[in-house]
């Protein structure tokens, strides 16, 4: 009798647990629109910060026949960021402003190969364009090039041209080929070859 009686109560006892018991399943339930976060997005931008020169130097262009200088901020190697400038050419608004370029090609390829004689000589990499530069347009080049150059604060002092790893001769006032380094004396001296028409403006 007692055994009948504890038999049912676990009969009962188990009834009521599985009653009480959670539910499962196999499949998720969306939550209510109300519970519902709003989607995010899984794209992201990134924005290059702007970069603003810390300092200035003179990059010389052509204005009126005479070489003319612009101002180029620069942060790091000021020969480098001459040169760049130098090869781009002046801007749509200093093109307005009647400021030209000797350089045949824009960009011209004009860069640095380094330096010599303790930073005293740049060496300026050059390209066959700029040897076949004619007459004058030859001249102002290359004194755009050693003018800006030779322009910056404790740089070089001179510039000799390269193409590849052979020197070139550049001309010079009053139409001389000159090898090896050449400095604004060799365009402006006023006691060697005289003021020619594209020196700068004193």
């Amino acid at each position: 009798m007692r055994r009948r009686g504890l038999l049912g109560y676990v009969c009962v006892l188990a009834v009521v647990i599985s009653g009480c018991s959670i539910a499962t399943q196999n499949a998720a339930t969306p939550l209510p629109p109300q519970l519902r976060l709003p989607p995010t997005s899984s794209t992201t931008t990134t924005t290059l910060p702007i970069s603003k020169g810390t300092h200035e130097l003179q990059v010389y262009f052509l204005k009126n026949g005479q070489l003319h200088p612009v101002q180029q901020p620069y942060s790091t190697d000021p020969i480098v960021t001459a040169l760049t400038a130098l090869a781009i050419g002046p801007s749509p608004d200093e093109r307005g402003n009647g400021i030209t370029s000797a350089f045949s090609e824009s960009p011209a390829q004009i860069t640095s190969a380094g330096t010599r004689d303790g930073g005293k000589t740049a060496l300026v990499q050059i390209d066959q364009a700029f040897l076949d530069l004619q007459g004058e347009a030859f001249e102002e080049a290359a004194a755009q090039v050693v003018y800006t150059v030779t322009g910056l604060a404790g740089g070089p002092k001179s510039v000799e041209f390269l193409l590849g790893s052979v020197p070139k001769p550049v001309l010079v006032p009053p139409g001389f080929l000159v090898s090896g380094p050449v400095g604004q004396e060799n365009y402006c001296s006023a006691s060697s070859s005289g003021r020619w028409s594209f020196c700068p403006a004193p």
